[in-house]
């Protein structure tokens, strides 16, 4: 009883404050009214006659009590008596709230007592960002809620409306007369309590109703939504997320440039080679580390706790799922602090090919100069077990480079068009190509003709100059075929001609000629032109050169047949 006295002076206050802003300002009051809407009015008017006979049942309740003797009817009307003015503050605070287009019901709720479902702390921490959600999503959800309340309402409406037209046909129908005319009474108390409720459903679906007219009447689309979700961001959230966002490049580039121009030359003048990397990674640590703490400092000032908390949890949610890696991130950390078993600027091989350590990052760069594609970019994650040594002054990084002119164990000969890292592609006649992999390439042996070569072969001659070959022979095709040779070829740079061994049939020479790297194009044909050459000495001195003999021994008679 003290907490429905309690009600009712809050109650009378609010009607009291009412009234009196009436009497000092009638005239605003009387304008506003005139702008009712007729379904205002009638809403009003609803409500009132609602009021009036809720008023009435008090009225009635309160007289029975008052005469009622037996105690257990007494606390059955002090029930209904309760029910009904708690149905009568109702009404009352409707019809402010219809006069007034003010939510009475909604500035009595304590807030400050309102439950959550988690711990005190992380309200603290996320009351703010989950106040801006709801606020975002408040009209959306407002309206669905209140569609579910009509549908609840609408449903118990026409179970009361169907349980009163039964009361009728019941009441009316001469069996019931005949057989229960003492119940007649009880049917009248039943059919006072359905009518009851009938009009409670009524003004709370009308109310609904109302409320759902009131959200709706400015429907917007996804879009106008969406633009108007976006403007409310960016006035307000956006602009600090954008001022947070310029003091975080801002302090990220100043540093990196205090870096460039003060710190690199300190270190590079100290001359502790080991010291340089391990410094300049961690201050790159040191710089991100610092322009995220004053970005998040700065929406702290501004008094942005919604952003705040997301970037909290962001950063929290990251560290927490890297838990599991600090191993992998500290075995890397060594390797871009220079401290592993691969550092820069030294030489490495990968894929079977040697590369100068350019960067080490979680993004590693091996350079090669002599490939058309002269870096790569690797996974910090694949360096793990290699390993590099110092460069050599005369460090050769690759057999050959472009344009230059190979050739390969297997009898390849022509001139390099392209080498990167997977392919090798060699010209081999004008419009005849040969692709190969750098790996197979590699495994041919290939032999650069282009920084200068030999070319070597023998001649055999005839052992009937036996006796002049060392003093004459010799001494005269070496002298012709250099002659003959640096003539026509310029880049020649020696010709040698000498005995190689004595074979059965023939004492064959060897010849030796050694050219300069800008005749490497010219190998085949300066080796046929020697060839030549060579036979026309021998034809104009009449040296023999010999062909191969097979001689047969027979029992009785030796003959001998040339082949």
């Amino acid at each position: 009883m003290k907490n429905l006295l309690n009600a009712t002076k809050k109650i009378t206050s609010i009607i009291l404050i009412i009234f009196s802003l009436g009497l000092f300002a009638q005239e605003e009051i009387d304008t506003k009214l005139t702008h009712f809407n007729q379904e205002k009015l009638d809403s009003i008017d609803l409500i009132k006659a609602n009021l009036v006979q809720t008023k009435n049942k008090i009225e009635n309740f309160e007289s029975l009590l008052k005469n009622e003797k037996d105690s257990k009817q007494k606390i059955l009307i002090e029930g209904d008596l309760k029910r009904v003015k708690d149905r009568y503050n109702k009404l009352k605070l409707n019809l402010i709230s219809v006069i007034t287009d003010i939510k009475i019901e909604e500035i009595q709720k304590d807030e400050l007592n309102k439950k959550r479902d988690y711990l005190q702390e992380a309200q603290e921490l996320l009351g703010p960002a989950f106040d801006t959600i709801q606020r975002i999503s408040e009209r959306p959800r407002k309206i669905e809620a209140l569609r579910k309340e009509l549908k609840i309402y609408q449903n118990k409406l026409a179970i009361t409306q169907l349980a009163l037209k039964n009361i009728e046909v019941v009441k009316s129908s001469q069996e019931f007369k005949s057989l229960l005319p003492d119940m007649e009474s009880f049917l009248y108390d039943a059919t006072y309590n359905v009518n009851d409720l009938n009009q409670e459903f009524t003004v709370k679906i009308e109310r609904i109703n109302r409320e759902l007219q009131e959200l709706t009447k400015d429907n917007q689309t996804l879009v106008g939504a969406f633009t108007e979700l976006s403007k409310e961001f960016f006035s307000n959230k956006g602009k600090h997320l954008g001022i947070s966002f310029l003091l975080f490049i801002t302090i990220i580039w100043t540093l990196t440039v205090l870096k460039n121009k003060v710190v690199l030359n300190l270190l590079k003048k100290s001359q502790v080679e080991w010291f340089y990397k391990p410094i300049s990674a961690l201050y790159g640590v040191f710089t991100f580390i610092t322009a995220l703490v004053f970005s998040i400092l700065s929406l702290y000032l501004m008094g942005d706790w919604v952003l705040v908390t997301l970037i909290v949890l962001i950063l929290s949610a990251i560290l927490w799922g890297s838990k599991s890696y600090i191993h992998k991130y500290l075995a890397e950390g060594r390797l871009i602090l220079n401290l592993g078993t691969i550092k820069e600027g030294e030489l490495v091989i990968f894929r079977g090919i040697p590369w100068k350590v350019k960067t080490i990052n979680f993004v590693t760069i091996f350079e090669n100069e002599y490939l058309d594609s002269s870096n790569i970019r690797i996974e910090i994650s694949q360096i793990f077990q290699m390993h590099s040594r110092k460069i050599l002054p005369d460090e050769q990084w690759f057999p050959t480079r472009t344009q230059d002119w190979v050739l390969l164990s297997d009898g390849t000969f022509g001139q390099i068009k392209s080498q990167t890292v997977e392919q090798i592609v060699i010209e081999i006649r004008e419009s005849q190509r040969k692709y190969l992999t750098t790996t197979d390439y590699l495994s041919l042996r290939p032999t650069n003709l282009s920084h200068g070569y030999t070319i070597t072969f023998n001649w055999g001659l005839d052992y009937r100059h036996q006796s002049i070959l060392m003093t004459e022979i010799i001494p005269l095709i070496q002298k012709e075929l250099g002659s003959k040779l640096i003539q026509n070829y310029q880049g020649i740079e020696k010709v040698m001609v000498d005995l190689d061994n004595a074979a059965a049939s023939s004492l064959n020479l060897f010849v030796e000629l050694k050219l300069n790297g800008s005749l490497a194009s010219m190998k085949l044909e300066i080796e046929r032109e020697a060839k030549g050459i060579l036979l026309q000495i021998c034809h104009q001195n009449r040296f023999e050169v010999p062909f191969n003999q097979l001689v047969i021994h027979q029992k009785e008679n030796h003959h001998h047949f040339s082949k």
